[in-house]
């Protein structure tokens, strides 16, 4: 004869089955096809203002949100490193949080990478600053003071960031118009000097150098976009924003950009830059085809350069924490100015061939 349930037990399993369904779909959710909507309120509020700072240094409640780093270091010897470190923030059925970092050593053309998740946002309830905290993994502003830690099996970084020159605002005012598939802010310290330590494979460095800083989100799914995104530090001083973005079937929703100089910014249109790829490279990993090589024009400001990958294997492999694969490294600036920047090609396993 079958043993009877009691109606405590019933509930508590029903509890569990619920628990695990909600898991399993939040993480559907990160990687989902179907955006979330935003309450028109919230969306009318955020397109009727400007970005504020430092008030909005701080996590917003839309959708899409990310804070980034990539630099430039070297040692007093001369050894020369780059780096790339990004918190994503994703608001959906619920709050999850995602760490890129990436460390290349130029003396040996070695990579390494790391990545971590985790559910809700570390930094909640933070005002004019943020503050992410992943045991020994730390992404943090305060009164105009950055500080970035990472601990990883095969490179460790503590630096410490002050302001440099003011806050770029893409767009004018911060705000990018993606057409029909949303809308974002945006804003960038295009010049942030860095110094403190970072070990490679065993051996303790004391770096400085310059450090470019984004922070970006809206009612957006990065999830359904591609994009060719320049960020260029010119040794005139200018300081360069290229934005080259797509659909998932390749149509293009964007061309923007921002040319920065002495606190003077510059917004750019589609017909005021050229980006032209050079050549392509293939993942071993992914598969993923990659332009690899730009030149890059803008004709009224005297700029024709070649924007060169330091190293073309640097693809990001985020599919254990964002589900996606980008390339994201290190360039060198040749031609009518010289300088370094980075660059980010993200969205290219939507579709094969552009």
């Amino acid at each position: 004869m079958p043993k009877m349930i009691s109606n405590n037990t019933l509930i508590w399993m029903g509890l569990a089955v619920l628990l695990v369904m909600v898991s399993g779909l939040s993480w559907f959710v990160f990687k989902s096809s179907s955006p979330v909507s935003v309450p028109l309120s919230n969306a009318q509020a955020y397109q009727a203002k400007r970005v504020q700072l430092p008030a909005d240094d701080a996590p917003h409640d839309l959708q899409t949100e990310w804070w980034y780093y990539n630099g430039h270091l070297k040692t007093d010897a001369g050894e020369y490193f780059s780096f790339h470190y990004v918190v994503f923030l994703e608001n959906s059925l619920l709050t999850l949080t995602a760490i890129h970092a990436s460390v290349t050593d130029h003396q040996s053309a070695r990579r390494y990478t790391d990545q971590l998740r985790t559910g809700g946002n570390p930094s909640v309830g933070t005002v004019d600053s943020f503050n992410f905290v992943f045991g020994d993994w730390e992404m943090s502003r305060s009164e105009g003071r950055d500080v970035l830690k990472a601990q990883s099996t095969d490179f460790m970084f503590d630096l410490s960031l002050t302001e440099g020159v003011p806050a770029t605002f893409h767009g004018g005012t911060g705000l990018l118009d993606f057409d029909k598939a949303g809308t974002s802010y945006y804003y960038s310290r295009t010049r942030m000097p860095v110094k403190g330590t970072m070990k490679v494979n065993g051996r303790l460095y004391s770096v400085s150098g310059v450090s470019w800083f984004d922070h970006q989100w809206g009612d957006f799914q990065a999830t359904k976009l591609s994009w060719d995104w320049f960020a260029l530090q010119l040794d005139d001083g200018s300081d360069i924003m290229l934005y080259v973005l797509r659909d998932a079937e390749g149509k293009p929703l964007l061309n923007s950009g921002t040319l920065s100089k002495n606190e003077t910014s510059i917004n750019l249109t589609d017909a005021d830059f050229d980006t032209e790829s050079l050549s392509s490279w293939t993942s071993k990993s992914t598969a993923i085809t990659y332009p690899m090589g730009w030149r890059v024009t803008i004709p009224a400001h005297g700029i024709d350069v070649k924007v060169l990958p330091w190293h073309k294997e640097s693809e990001f492999d985020g599919r254990m924490t964002t589900h996606n694969a980008y390339w994201e490294g290190a360039v060198d600036i040749k031609g009518s100015n010289t300088g370094k920047g980075f660059v980010e090609l993200g969205g290219y396993s939507l579709k094969p061939e552009r």
